[in-house]
């Protein structure tokens, strides 16, 4: 068999809304709150361990601008970033 390149609305909807995603997102941004350095090192290791890569400049712009906009670097914020990180594209399929 070979699967399809897409997804169903309830997968999205499981990533969006359910709790257990929401668990693994606010564990994952409290390792990457406890590893400490810059947010710009942060961001690189959320990079890295989401897509096995180094984050582009780009990429850094838009993580330094979601905290920005979601009240700073608190664990809430990084929280919502680690959420949306899991939501990417590039983290749901291989390509």
């Amino acid at each position: 068999g070979q699967r399809n390149v897409t997804n169903v609305p309830a997968q999205s909807l499981a990533l969006l809304n359910d709790a257990f995603v929401h668990e693994q997102a606010q564990a994952w941004a409290r390792r990457v709150m406890k590893a400490g350095g810059t947010v710009d090192e942060q961001l690189r290791q959320v990079h890295r361990q989401a897509f096995g890569r180094e984050a582009t400049e780009a990429e850094l712009a838009w993580g330094r601008k979601v905290l920005r906009e979601l009240g700073g670097a608190t664990e809430e914020s990084w929280k919502s970033l680690c959420h949306l990180m899991i939501n990417r594209k590039e983290f749901i399929y291989v390509f």
